[in-house]
């Protein structure tokens, strides 16, 4: 302590005892009532109200409520909406972990830093601590050594959903549903970790030693203002407000002389991710992009999917689409423009045969029939994989076989 820097073997795998624990206490109560039924311009209009009651002997009592609304003008149609509290306790993990050392990609703002960039902007000098002012400072490794921790003063999430939609299933055509759905939510106290890119750009916006007191550079010789560790807490970061809209469409076209088709297209767009880190900061939007801090929030998404089946034959084909993002200042060093990384649509299939007598069904299936190759968004970005993980596809085409039988 206090950096965890002097390990016996590799940095990644020193720890210590991990150790918490804490009570809670809940009682939750739901009641459906029906207020109209079969009245004019009102089919039916039901009221469901929810509250749950939490007892927490760490983060005190709270009570949080839901509100949904049903109502159908006519058969064809259903308006629905729904408020509803929110309330997220840190977990076990976030509040007692032990420290561990990890490598962490960084981007240092400190590059190239000269005095009238200090006197331009007096908190370069709490994020640039020992760092040269003469304009020779330079960064040599896209990653840093960074610090996990818990923290123990976290406070819970709390905020408030808000969705509206209608859903359309029209008796002249049917099997056929489409829904369109606005959706709205505000976190206070958002729980993540946090990303050392984003938290010393945050000390150089705000001067807050919240961020700033979060690095350590060394102090002389030929390492002088180099990162030495960058402290990477559970953090709750300021206040988080989305919105955008869900588009579901369905239908199924049944017993053709070529089989059951069924037709499948659920889409989200996102309107506004905006996140305030702390009071006063600049708000941070973060849909169109990739953020280091947040990940990949394209603008849309959307999966659709034909399903077939004749006799004992059936399969499906299905599109996975990820809209565009923007890479924000993709390079390691310095502020570069922007970096387009292009939407991506995944496709897979899938074909199956069921052999009635013996209870058998053989399947065969091809994932990323196109082969795409996921985008490089390089190693100051997001680590060892030089790609989001999470988001693409980095085996590329594969297929697979399986059999299955019931007995």
């Amino acid at each position: 302590p206090p950096l965890f820097l002097t390990c016996g073997i590799s940095q990644e795998a020193c720890t210590g005892d991990s150790a918490g624990e804490y009570d809670s206490k809940e009682l939750y109560a739901e009641a459906l009532i029906p207020i109209l039924k079969d009245a004019p311009l009102a089919k039916s209009l039901n009221l469901n109200l929810s509250t749950r009651f939490s007892d927490y002997n760490l983060f005190g009592n709270t009570t949080n409520s839901t509100l949904k609304l049903e109502y159908r003008p006519v058969d064809d149609v259903l308006v629905r909406a729904t408020y509803s509290q929110v309330f997220r306790a840190p977990t076990i993990e976030d509040i007692s972990a032990a420290p561990v050392n990890t490598s962490t990609t960084f981007a240092d703002p400190c590059v190239g830093l000269t005095a009238a960039a200090v006197t331009a902007n007096p908190n370069l000098a709490l994020a640039c601590v020992n760092v040269p002012r003469d304009g020779t400072f330079s960064q040599d490794n896209g990653q840093i050594t960074g610090l996990l921790l818990s923290n123990v003063n976290l406070k819970p999430e709390t905020g408030d959903v808000t969705t509206f939609g209608v859903v359309y299933d029209p008796s002249w055509l049917p099997n056929f549903s489409i829904s369109l759905d606005f959706w709205k939510y505000k976190i206070e106290d958002t729980i993540t970790q946090l990303d050392a890119t984003f938290a010393i750009n945050q000390c150089i916006a705000t001067g807050d030693p919240t961020f700033c007191s979060l690095f350590t550079r060394f102090g002389a010789g030929p390492n002088a203002g180099d990162i030495q560790v960058a402290q990477q807490p559970t953090f709750n970061l300021g206040t988080l407000e989305t919105n955008g809209i869900d588009l579901g469409v369905q239908y199924a076209l049944r017993d053709t002389p070529i089989g059951t088709f069924r037709f499948r297209l659920d889409a989200t767009k996102i309107d506004s991710y905006e996140n305030v880190p702390a009071p006063g900061a600049a708000p941070v939007e973060v849909v169109g992009t990739y953020d280091r801090q947040f990940g990949n929030y394209a603008k849309v998404r959307a999966k659709g999917m034909i399903g077939w089946d004749l006799g004992n034959f059936d399969g499906m084909v299905s599109a996975n689409y990820i809209g565009s993002v923007d890479l924000l200042n993709p390079a390691a060093v310095g502020a570069s423009p922007p970096l387009e990384v292009p939407a991506y649509t995944y496709v897979d299939l899938t074909l199956g045969y069921k052999f009635e007598k013996t209870n058998t069904k053989v399947q065969f299936g091809v994932q990323n029939l196109g082969d795409k190759q996921p985008p490089i968004l390089y190693q100051n970005n997001v680590t060892n994989a030089n790609t989001d993980v999470q988001t693409y596809d980095t085996q590329g085409r594969r297929f697979w076989l399986s059999v299955s039988q019931k007995f």
